[in-house]
Parts: C-alpha cells; structure tokens; sequence
C-alpha cells in the first residue's frame, strides 16, 4: 500500500476528515498508479524492456567486486544504477525498434549505447554517479556531431534524447 493510501486509510480510520477532504483524496488515489511509468502495449517492447532491466541487474551486479573490466574500472555506482533502470521504464516503444547496449564505465557510471548496421552512426546516454544528469553524445551520417547534458526528472522522456536515438534508428 502506497503512502497515499496509508495516510487516507489513517484519515477515514480516526474521523479527522471532513467530506470536503475525503473526496480529494480519493480523488487523488484513482489518479496515482503504484508503478511510476505506463506498460508498453506490444509483448515485444515489454519483452526488450524486461531484456535491457536483466542486463543492467546482471552488469551491476559483476561489477560490485570492482574492476569488472580488468582495467580498474570501479563497481557499479548505485545512483547510476537506480537512473539507468527508470530511464529504461519510461523510454517510448518507438524508441525500442533498435536495442541498446548496457555499459559501465571506468567511474561506475552505466551507459547506453545504441548503433546502427553502419557502425559510422551511434548514440550513447551516461548516467551520471553522483546526480541526476544524463549526458549524451551521438555521430551521425556525413560526421555531423550532438552532445550535450539533460537532467532526468523521472517523469518524461527528454526530447532531445529521443530525437537522437530516432536519428540512430532511421541512420541519418
């Protein structure tokens, strides 16, 4: 049972509410859902989803001995972990036409990478270890370059981020 939920039971429980006060609380319990992101409606995206998730819990977990790579990279930052993990929730179904490749970082940082057929063309995000900065860089057709540095608010999906992973996705 969500804190919502809890605090509202509490009130109804004691009598402290009046109905001018029980009606928005209710209210406000049909509009949060306990999951922080909606299911994608294709079996194959909730199936890339859950694929992508199990590959971040597995690198995260070889990495907590520390130089997971063999040349000292540090153990995977928790941080880092816990933004990779719901930016992978919220990423939009059209974005998952292409998989991207789970990494960590020399820093413990994880990283996505997406890249077409031609390897000329790629996108990555950085999840940085410390706040809630999401780094990205890409290459594109005829050497055109984008970088740059987006806060994740857990909430949306940046824009930018997208148009880029598009970018990498239909090869331009």
């Amino acid at each position: 049972m969500n804190a919502l939920k809890k605090r509202s039971a509490l009130l109804f429980e004691s009598g402290e509410t009046s109905s001018r006060y029980s009606s928005v609380v209710i209210d406000l319990e049909e509009l949060i859902d306990d999951s922080p992101v909606r299911e994608p409606k294709s079996f194959a995206a909730r199936e890339k989803i859950h694929f992508l998730l199990e590959e971040i819990d597995q690198v995260f977990a070889d990495s907590q001995e520390g130089n997971a790579d063999n040349y000292g990279a540090k153990a995977g930052n928790i941080n880092s972990f816990r933004n990779i993990r719901e930016f992978i929730r919220l990423i939009p179904e059209s974005l998952l036409e292409l998989t991207p490749t789970v990494l960590l970082e020399p820093d413990g940082s994880f990283a996505l990478d997406w890249e077409h057929e031609n390897a000329d063309i790629s996108f990555a995000v950085s999840f940085g270890s410390n706040n809630d900065e999401l780094f990205f860089a890409g290459l594109f057709s005829n050497g055109a370059k984008q970088s740059g540095v987006e806060i994740f608010n857990r909430f949306w999906f940046p824009e930018s981020i997208s148009k880029n992973i598009l970018r990498v996705i239909k090869g331009r």
